[in-house]
C-alpha cells in the first residue's frame, strides 16, 4: 500500500523536506497486507451484490478501518483535502492555498498527525469579499454543477462577486483518499457493487468517516475566518440544518449587507413524479443516484428525499427566523444535457437579461407565488420500499440491456 503515497502531495506548495516527513509518516504507519476476498458468483445478472464485512469478515473490517483512519487523520491527507476542496469559476485558480505560519519551521517539528500539526498551518487571504452559498436539496440532485451556473450568473450583475469558494463536501473528501479508491477498486474488480461499510449509513459500521473529516475542516476554516473565506456547502438537510447554517454564516461574515444565498437545487424523486412538460422534465434523483453509486463506492438510497425537500422548502419559505437575511433561488435541474433546467429568482434583482437561455428557463417571484404548490410536489409515501425496488430492478435491466447491445 505504501506505493500509493509516492505522489501524494505533488500539487501542494510547501517545502519538499516537510512533504517527505508527512508522506513518510503514512508509509511507516500504514501496514501492507492483502485484501483477500472471493469473487462474486451471484446469479443475479442485473444487480451486483454489495459486499458486507460485518456479515462475513469482522477481522478485515477492523484492519481496513485502522488503515483508513491512519490516512484521514494524517497531516498529509488534511492539507491535501483542504487544498482540493474548491469550487471556482476562475480557470487560473486550481486549489485553496494553505501555507506554513512560520516558513522557517524545521521538518523535524512535524509529527504527521493533523491534530498535532494543524497549528503550524494557515490559509492565505482568499478575496476582499466573502459569500456563503448553501446548495440545499436531496442527494443526487446535481447541486455542485448548478452552483457554478449561479456564480457565473451573479458575477454578471456584480463584478465583485466572489469567484472562488471552499466546498464543505464529503464527496470531495472521498476523492482525495487514495485508500478509499484502492479499497473501492478491489471490491469492484471482484464483481461486487462495492464494499457496503466503506460509506455505510450506519456510522458505527462506517470505515471512511467523512463526518469526522468535515468537522476538522470546519474547525480549521473557522480559525482562519479572518482570511475572507467564501463557502459553498451542498447540504441535503435530511434533518434540521439551521444550526449548521448559523456556523457558516459566522465564518463568512454574512449580514444584512452581505446576504448569504439559499439555493434549492432539486430533481423529483422519480421521473414520473415530475409535473413539468417534456422540455423541462427531470430524470429524477433516483436514477441519478443509481447511475453514480458504483463509481462513488457509496450505496444510494432515496429514503430521505421527502425530508430533504421539506426542510429545504422551509428555508426558502422563511419558516426559520434564526438564520439571518438571505437571497433565495430555486433550480429544478433536468439532469440532462438535452433538456433545460428551470431557474426561479425569488429576489428583487432582475436577472432576465443575464440568463443563458440555453441552460435555463427563467421565472420570478410572481410565477412562484402563483404556482408554489405545483413547483415541487412531494408524493405520498405509499408502498415506498416496493416502489423503489421495482424501479431499481427496471433501471438495472435497461442499463444492462443497453450495455450488452453496445458490446
Amino acid at each position: 500500500m505504501s506505493i500509493l503515497f509516492n505522489n501524494y502531495l505533488e500539487n501542494i506548495s510547501i517545502n519538499q523536506n516537510i512533504k517527505n516527513i508527512l508522506i513518510d509518516y503514512l508509509k511507516l504507519n500504514i501496514i501492507d497486507y492483502k485484501i483477500d476476498i472471493s469473487k462474486n458468483e451471484s446469479d443475479n445478472i442485473f444487480e451486483k451484490e454489495w459486499y458486507k464485512l460485518s456479515d462475513k469478515n469482522k477481522k478485515l473490517f477492523d484492519k481496513l478501518e485502522n488503515v483508513v483512519n491512519t490516512e484521514i487523520e494524517s497531516t498529509a491527507y488534511m492539507i491535501k483535502t483542504i487544498s482540493t476542496s474548491i469550487l471556482s469559476i476562475d480557470p487560473a485558480i486550481k486549489s485553496i492555498n494553505i501555507k506554513l505560519k512560520n516558513p522557517d519551521i524545521k521538518p523535524s517539528d512535524f509529527i504527521g498527525i493533523w491534530d498535532k500539526d494543524k497549528d503550524k498551518f494557515e490559509l492565505e487571504l482568499m478575496d476582499k469579499n466573502t459569500k456563503l452559498i448553501m446548495g440545499l436539496g436531496p442527494s443526487a440532485s446535481g447541486k455542485t454543477f448548478n452552483a457554478k451556473n449561479i456564480i457565473e450568473l451573479l458575477l454578471k450583475t456584480n463584478p465583485e462577486f466572489p469567484k472562488t469558494y471552499i466546498t464543505i463536501d464529503g464527496g470531495e473528501y472521498r476523492k482525495t483518499s487514495v485508500l478509499y479508491k484502492y479499497i473501492k477498486d478491489i471490491f469492484s474488480s471482484n464483481e461486487y457493487a462495492g464494499l457496503y461499510e466503506l460509506m455505510s449509513d450506519n456510522k458505527d459500521l462506517q470505515i471512511f468517516k467523512s463526518g469526522q473529516i468535515k468537522e476538522k475542516i470546519i474547525d480549521f476554516i473557522n480559525i482562519n475566518k479572518e482570511k475572507n473565506i467564501s463557502l459553498y456547502v451542498p447540504e441535503t438537510c435530511s434533518s434540521d440544518c439551521t444550526d449548521k447554517i448559523k456556523k457558516y454564516i459566522e465564518i463568512t461574515k454574512s449580514s444584512e449587507q452581505n446576504k448569504w444565498i439559499a439555493l434549492l437545487i432539486y430533481q423529483h424523486k422519480y421521473n414520473n413524479d415530475c409535473n413539468f412538460n417534456d422540455m423541462y422534465k427531470c430524470i429524477g434523483c433516483t436514477k441519478s443516484g443509481l447511475e453514480r453509486e458504483i463509481d462513488e463506492g457509496k450505496k444510494y438510497s432515496n429514503k430521505s428525499w421527502e425530508k430533504s425537500m421539506e426542510n429545504a422548502i422551509n428555508i426558502i419559505n422563511n419558516v426559520s427566523i434564526n438564520i439571518g437575511q438571505y437571497d433565495k433561488y430555486i433550480i429544478h435541474n433536468s439532469g440532462s444535457k438535452d433538456k433545460k433546467s428551470i431557474l426561479i429568482n425569488l429576489n428583487q434583482i432582475d436577472l432576465s437579461k443575464f440568463i443563458d437561455l440555453n441552460k435555463f428557463m427563467y421565472f420570478n417571484t410572481d410565477f412562484y407565488e402563483k404556482n408554489k404548490n405545483k413547483i415541487y410536489t412531494i408524493p405520498k409515501k405509499i408502498n415506498e420500499k416496493q416502489k423503489y425496488l421495482k424501479y431499481k430492478e427496471k433501471y438495472l435491466k435497461l442499463k444492462n440491456l443497453n450495455k450488452s447491445n453496445t458490446l
